[in-house]
């Protein structure tokens, strides 16, 4: 019994909403004041808009449902492609050789973060004279100026 209770409650709150739905209208009275609602303004009243029911139209949402399947199968099957043309774990580098910087110097300790960059960027600059290229040069960024 329970069970039957149930599924009717379910059934009401799926189904009511939808058939409640239908043309809404907005339009103001004599007053000034906005209305909405779902039924034609009395005469007179300026409407300001209507918006109408769509129709449900079951052969374009089969189609819309088709497109749908047809997009999520090609997606799978590129990215199993993907997947398969991707180089394997034991086909990768080393983590060895991949060099990341992420330690505090022992001179750099109870330096700010700031400061630590700031002698990044030097020791970089140092090394690409040092390989005999030069860094490029980053714009300067523009300056507002004040009011005159």
């Amino acid at each position: 019994m329970k069970n039957i209770t149930l599924s009717v409650i379910i059934v009401l709150i799926v189904v009511v909403p939808w058939a409640m739905a239908g043309q809404v209208y907005e339009w103001i009275d004599e007053n000034g004041v906005k209305h909405f609602t779902n039924e034609p303004p009395p005469p007179g009243a300026t409407v300001v808009g209507q918006d109408k029911e769509i129709q449900y139209d079951a052969e374009k949402d089969r189609q819309r449902k088709d497109s749908d399947e047809q997009f999520i199968q090609q997606q799978q099957q590129e990215q199993k492609k993907a997947a398969a043309s991707a180089p394997k774990a034991a086909d990768a580098p080393p983590a060895a050789d991949v060099e990341v910087d992420n330690t505090v110097r022992g001179s750099e300790k109870g330096k700010t973060y700031h400061q630590r960059q700031i002698r990044k960027e030097q020791r970089i600059k140092q090394e690409v004279r040092n390989q005999g290229g030069r860094p490029a040069a980053k714009p300067a960024p523009a300056r507002k100026s004040g009011p005159d």
